[in-house]
């Protein structure tokens, strides 16, 4: 159950059906109408190239989403979204990175490998910012202009090691539209979730801040079995539960509390700057998992019964082995970051940008 409640002025009350098609062009950083096609397919302004374009008119191989389609498919994160775009392989939490890494493909192009000295082959970035490792990149699509997929090598368009491609999130820009939204959810397992953005004008025609806050929070639906309090049998490592029926815990919860600060400043019609603060912190489970085919080992069994949600997570590596207890209950995430995007129109023809960030 999701119930989206929102504010907004009555000179906005009007644009309500094209605010999730507009996109931003960024030499004037001004608001473009959502042009209806012969078609009937509204027109989406992508960057690929570093200038305003038309999806349609841009000689790459891109996927282009805007917030109007993804709330319509009811996308809420990047692994739902690249899922729907051609030669794209997206998986969170594979390979014990924990429920907030990456694994990308683009064209068989990628990075599994989640350990830090190792960067992605496709690039990940939001607002022009590169993020280079895998853990903590498995985002939530939270106020967001427009995502836009380049299937690669896009080294030279996106920048850094991106030879798979890349995935550019684009967030909202604040603006004098006096808008706000609050999305509540709810559901099964304790689900509940809070979404909320609004704008405030500072200094008309000069100054805008907008403030964005999302909570989520979701029981485990996958059980971690104790292997001797549930056979009977003898393992090593012994017997961790406490409880009658030997659960030690779940997989697949999720607690995350993000917010995100962003401030735009219109010097003049030639120069505007954007500074953006975000902070994220989560606490979830590890990503569900469940054993359908393991060999005896010593005479036990590791396998959960097919229609169970379940596992032995006690051993989460070759039982009996030094490395057997590999995966901890909880992946911890704490994760902030500071950008600052000044761009300067010192023609018609010439735009000068400068992107700054610190993680």
């Amino acid at each position: 159950m999701t119930q989206r409640i929102r504010k907004r002025g009555v000179a906005g009350a009007a644009t309500l059906a094209l605010a999730t098609a507009l996109a931003w062009s960024p030499a004037h950083a001004q608001e473009q109408d959502a042009e209806v096609e012969s078609g009937g397919v509204h027109e989406i302004v992508v960057t690929a190239q570093f200038r305003g374009q038309s999806l349609q008119e841009t000689p790459l191989a891109i996927t282009a989403v805007d917030a109007a389609l993804m709330e319509a498919r009811n996308q809420t994160n990047v692994e739902q979204l690249a899922q729907r775009a051609p030669s794209v392989s997206f998986s969170a939490g594979g390979q014990g990175g924990g429920s907030q890494t990456a694994s990308v493909n683009i064209r068989g192009i990628g990075q599994n490998d989640f350990q830090f000295p190792n960067e992605p082959g496709v690039g990940v970035y939001i607002d022009d910012v590169y993020y280079g490792i895998s853990f903590g990149t498995a985002f939530d699509l939270v106020d967001l202009d427009r995502v836009e997929i380049l299937r690669g090598p896009q080294g030279t368009l996106s920048g850094k090691n991106s030879i798979g491609g890349s995935i550019k999130l684009f967030s909202r820009k604040p603006n004098d539209d006096p808008d706000a939204y609050v999305e509540l959810s709810a559901g099964s397992l304790d689900r509940l979730g809070l979404k909320a953005a609004t704008n405030v004008t500072l200094v008309p025609d000069k100054l805008y801040l907008r403030l964005t806050g999302v909570g989520r929070y979701v029981d485990g639906y996958v059980d971690r079995l104790d292997y001797e309090c549930a056979t009977g049998r003898s393992a090593p490592g012994g017997n961790f539960s406490t409880r009658d029926d030997c659960v030690i815990g779940t997989e697949g919860g999720q607690k995350v509390l993000a917010g995100r600060a962003a401030l735009r400043w219109l010097v003049n019609d030639r120069i505007e700057n954007n500074l953006i603060v975000d902070v994220t912190r989560d606490r979830s489970e590890a990503s569900p998992a469940k054993a359908i085919l393991l060999p005896p080992v010593n005479g036990n069994d590791y396998v959960t019964g097919p229609r169970e949600y379940s596992n032995y997570s006690t051993y989460t590596g070759y039982p009996g082995l030094a490395d057997q207890y590999t995966l901890p209950a909880i992946s911890y995430l704490d994760s902030w970051g500071i950008s600052n995007k000044l761009e300067i129109e010192l023609s018609d023809a010439l735009m000068l940008t400068s992107i700054t960030a610190f993680r």
